[in-house]
């Protein structure tokens, strides 16, 4: 027995010369026009007139395998209605995926743009990622590592498993983890560099009279501190107090507070805000990692042999 069509509410335009009718048997009576300029999948099914002919000779019928309630989500972007808004990664899953099988990039677009003007990007970034990855979204894929580097997200142990997950190659991961680590040793090399105030003559001064510039044997313990600080929280503050008593406490100087909270304390602030301005992503840097280890690979290759026992 067949089962009767229900008529979509919203999609039933008295001049619509295309039906599109879902797995769960609702009727979209769209224009031909608009779903032609906006699928190439479309455009080139209408083109070819190979669909199924209703009752009225003038329309045509796609039968499609997804339900009403993605069909419904799906059009409101190509036509003037109200479109639907997202509390999670989910339902824009599903609608990369009809943009995708349909060809349809507006749909893509809208999509990555809900996503980059929201939080949804920082609430969950892994699965950001493997959208961007899977649907090749230029956008997402920036914003979405940059997430990851921030919130030191480690991919494997995650206990989230999307069903995109598998688009994220061990590449992805070895990149991301270069990109940490990179900016790491370079606000480390930035802190341990950098011109301060003159130190004034602690406990230690003797020992490290010989240095240029001149400075307490705290300041490296600070730097240390800043070190595993941004290793575990990369947007942490240096300025944080807890990260100059946690310096003050391994320093072997006994003027290590004196000079962390109160002779350099215009210094860390000044810091802080540089670091802060330290990219995320070292693309380049990356490049050069890969192609340096792909030339080692290849002497490497050059240098084996073969042996044999007779």
């Amino acid at each position: 027995m067949e089962t009767e069509n229900t008529i979509s509410p919203e999609f039933h335009f008295p001049d619509a010369d295309l039906i599109i009718r879902t797995v769960d048997n609702m009727t979209f009576h769209v224009h031909k026009f608009i779903l032609s300029f906006a699928s190439r999948v479309f455009r080139d099914m209408l083109s070819l007139d190979n669909l199924q002919r209703p009752s009225h000779p003038h329309q045509r019928v796609v039968d499609v395998s997804e339900t009403s309630m993605i069909w419904d989500a799906a059009l409101r972007y190509l036509y003037p209605l109200p479109r639907p808004t997202f509390k999670n990664l989910g339902p824009i899953a599903l609608l990369f995926a009809i943009s995708d099988k349909y060809d349809i990039p507006i749909i893509a677009s809208a999509l990555e743009d809900t996503i980059l003007i929201s939080n949804l990007s920082k609430r969950y970034p892994i699965r950001s990622f493997a959208l961007a990855k899977k649907f090749n979204r230029a956008r997402l894929l920036t914003r979405a590592e940059t997430e990851l580097v921030k919130q030191h997200c480690e991919i494997i142990r995650t206990t989230t498993v999307p069903e995109e997950l598998d688009y994220i190659t061990v590449d992805d991961v070895r990149r991301l983890e270069f990109y940490r680590t990179e900016r790491l040793s370079r606000i480390r090399k930035y802190l341990t560099t950098t011109k301060l105030l003159p130190t004034p003559e602690c406990n230690c001064w003797e020992r490290y009279k010989r240095t240029v510039p001149k400075r307490c044997e705290a300041w490296e313990c600070f730097v240390d501190a800043c070190w595993e600080e941004l290793r575990e929280s990369p947007t942490s503050d240096i300025s944080d107090l807890r990260l100059r008593r946690r310096a003050v406490e391994e320093s072997e100087c006994p003027d290590a507070q004196e000079v962390l909270f109160r002779h350099y304390d215009l210094d860390i602030g000044t810091l802080e805000y540089e670091v802060s301005r330290y990219a995320w992503l070292y693309p380049e840097k990356w490049a050069e990692s890969k192609a340096t280890i792909a030339a080692t690979n290849e002497e490497e290759r050059e240098d084996i042999e073969f042996e044999y026992t007779e």
